[in-house]
């Protein structure tokens, strides 16, 4: 069998089942394993370093040519990568969830709110809740982060590439996860409104229109197609009736592994290129999900991980494949 299309269950719903499964296994090994896996809080912090260093060279090759004809073909290709390094910097808003960008998690909070949250125009508070009812509801008609339930047809890739998808994502935050204190305060819109401004209008006077344009479409545009795309090769089965309504229907818990090869470094940073991993223990920091892997290959779920190791091209090309079928 294709290793992309497995349906073997993978306890992506069920973790506490597979803990309990090598917990007996290792004769009481495993939990202690995981306990020892430290946070290594340095790493995180040259990846966010570079993220951040990647966009300001970007805006600097944007503005470099010497003519508007040449820095105007620049606009698309400087939108791309500004798109996914923001797709980058995003999965370390799902760290910071879970408590992995500080030791101390008042200064998590503080660090991830300062840097990333504004970017999507949320907060981590808002975001932890949406977060955790994912990992409590996966696969089930109450999920919270839910794009893999639509169809990976060309008709929802337009509504990504034009901007549809992303507004219906941003009508329904409100609706998504537990209350908080900030369910429904326009605050965090209208501070990652104002900073996004701020960065239009500093990239407008000093590397020009055309470095301000590609921002816009970097965070408009690609960046939701990168978030989407990315969360549907995580979760979207392969074996789905792509006319179903997963609103009104369990679809079923699917994850998957994509390897370590740089590209599923970059679409998958901060660990979610090992997303099966997170999903059964959550609480174990991105740098060292490679760690857990290693022990996990010397047990019984070897095979397993086998089955669900694939790439980002070969998942959505599966996915592509059923839901066009």
């Amino acid at each position: 069998m294709d290793r992309a299309v497995a349906t073997l269950d993978d306890y992506s719903g069920r973790p506490a089942a597979l803990r309990a499964r090598l917990l007996t296994e290792t004769g009481g090994e495993y939990p202690r394993v995981v306990a020892g896996l430290d946070a290594r809080y340095a790493r995180v912090w040259r990846d966010i370093g570079l993220a951040y260093g990647a966009l300001l060279v970007v805006a600097w090759l944007i503005q470099l040519p010497e003519t508007s004809a040449l820095r105007i073909t620049a606009i698309l290709p400087g939108a791309l990568a500004i798109g996914a390094a923001l797709a980058f910097l995003q999965l370390f808003l799902h760290e910071a969830a879970h408590y992995n960008l500080a030791a101390n998690r008042r200064w998590n909070d503080w660090l991830c709110d300062g840097l990333i949250s504004w970017q999507v125009a949320s907060s981590i508070e808002r975001y932890r809740a949406v977060h955790f009812a994912h990992h409590r509801y996966l696969g089930t008609t109450r999920d919270t982060e839910r794009s893999y339930f639509t169809a990976l047809t060309p008709g929802f890739l337009f509504a990504m590439l034009t901007g549809l998808h992303a507004l219906r994502v941003l009508r329904d935050r409100g609706r998504a996860g537990p209350a908080t204190r900030e369910s429904g305060s326009p605050g965090p819109i209208l501070r990652g409104l104002a900073l996004h401004l701020v960065v239009v209008t500093v990239l407008f006077r000093s590397a020009g229109w055309e470095a301000a344009l590609a921002w816009v479409l970097g965070v408009a545009v690609v960046y939701p197609v990168f978030a989407t795309l990315r969360q549907v090769a995580e979760h979207r089965s392969v074996s789905v009736d792509p006319a179903g309504d997963y609103s009104r229907e369990d679809q079923g818990a699917v994850t998957r592994l994509f390897g370590a090869g740089w590209l599923a470094a970059i679409v998958g940073g901060a660990g979610f290129n090992r997303h099966l991993l997170h999903h059964w223990e959550p609480q174990v920091s991105c740098t060292r999900l490679a760690d857990l892997e290693d022990y996990l290959r010397t047990t019984s779920v070897a095979p397993l991980l086998a089955a669900r190791t694939t790439t980002y091209g070969a998942a959505l090309a599966a996915i592509w494949r059923n839901d066009n079928r």
